[in-house]
């Protein structure tokens, strides 16, 4: 399975059982998404489960909003998470933990290729600059 999928089965989990979100909270962050309209289904999820709103599509599209929803894929979306189990052979949410950890570190390792490439840039801007510097001198 792709990464992707671990975290359309979290959101599908969270949608059959909201309560699936004390597990999964503690552990992940909206950011750990890596896609916009996973990101902002997860973090609407949560803004519900706190708030005590049912999480179900109805709530979570209003939640959303017309922009928001559309950013995250409409109704269409949201009503193919509910199928995810299906869709991939899943047969329940026992491995909702494990998901949860394989997408908390997909996150991780995103953001550290992100500060690498940034810290990379920076090096070859720096060499730039001092190669211009030896010209000079």
């Amino acid at each position: 399975m792709k990464i992707a999928d671990y975290e359309e089965l979290i959101l599908a989990a969270i949608l059959h059982n909201p309560d699936n979100m004390r597990v999964v909270a503690p552990e992940l962050g909206a950011d750990k998404f890596g896609q916009t309209s996973r990101r902002l289904i997860f973090e609407t999820m949560l803004d519900l489960y706190v708030q005590k709103t049912p999480i179900d599509i109805p709530n979570l599209l209003h939640a959303l909003g017309p922009v928001g929803a559309e950013k995250a894929g409409n109704e269409a979306y949201a009503l193919s998470l509910k199928s995810k189990f299906q869709q991939l052979g899943v047969e329940s949410d026992i491995g909702l933990e494990a998901w949860a950890q394989i997408v908390d570190a997909a996150g991780r390792w995103r953001l550290l290729q992100q500060i690498t490439g940034k810290a990379n840039d920076k090096l070859s801007a720096l060499e730039h600059i001092m190669s211009e510097v030896d010209d000079i001198e």
